[in-house]
């Protein structure tokens, strides 16, 4: 599977990935009380919860490859599109199911296109078979009535 196939996580802007960073944080550090709370290390406190916000920034930093923001690849993104009207996920899985649908009319015209002339002189090759066919016939016929009216037999 390629990169650019893998989905990433979308977000609508970046004030939402800011919500979002800061709710992870307040839920990383209320489990940290507790389990400071529980295990009785309240004198490393800070060290603690100093790598702790490393470590967040880290998984944040990592997750940046797999996020866009407004339809966006997080990586791409610039000040300019920071302007850009919201991405429209409907539209864009409309897009992809026109674009699947003109793939597959591509190929049924490219088949049309190399199977047609085939069938067609085909046909034609048949159809002048049949005409001489035909010409002998009435030719022979009309030689019979000839001889028929000349009193030949």
């Amino acid at each position: 599977m390629d990169r650019e196939d893998m989905p990433r996580v979308g977000v609508d802007t970046f004030d939402d990935l800011e919500r979002i960073k800061a709710d992870f944080t307040r839920q990383m550090l209320a489990v940290f009380e507790q389990k400071l709370a529980a295990s009785g290390l309240g004198t490393e406190e800070e060290a603690i919860k100093a790598h702790l916000m490393v470590w967040r920034d880290k998984t944040f930093e990592i997750a940046k490859p797999n996020l866009r923001v407004n339809g966006i690849n997080y990586e791409d993104h610039t000040l300019e599109a920071d302007e850009t009207e919201p991405f429209d996920e409907a539209l864009d899985r409309q897009i992809w199911a026109n674009h699947d649908e003109k793939l597959i009319w591509d190929k049924t015209i490219a088949d049309s296109r190399r199977i047609k002339p085939v069938q067609i002189q085909k046909m034609m090759e048949d159809l002048l078979v049949r005409q001489r066919v035909e010409e002998e016939v009435e030719a022979g016929e009309e030689d019979e009535e000839m001889d028929e009216s000349c009193g030949f037999r």
